[in-house]
């Protein structure tokens, strides 16, 4: 029940962040097992919460933020850093 419970908050989770992050929202939905319009979730806590059915096969999304590297904080400082004072 712990599972099932985490997985539909992964997926209210993927819904609620979808006007923000659309295509890493989309990803979440489909790892599991969801498709189709990202719906705003309704006020029915229960019914949100038990919306993904006992069973459902999920899948391993791929990676969805990859890692900030040094030499991406370097070149963004460089590139949005301002004027050195």
């Amino acid at each position: 029940m712990i599972v099932r419970t985490a997985l539909n908050l992964v997926w209210l989770y993927a819904r609620v962040s979808a006007p923000i992050i659309p295509f890493t929202s989309e990803a979440i939905a489909r790892a599991v097992g969801e498709a189709g319009p990202l719906v705003w979730p309704t006020a029915d806590a229960r019914a949100e919460l038990t919306r993904l059915p006992a069973g459902r096969k999920v899948s391993v999304p791929e990676v969805l933020f990859r890692k900030i590297e040094e030499t991406d904080v370097a070149a963004w400082t460089e590139r949005f850093g301002g004027a050195a004072e």
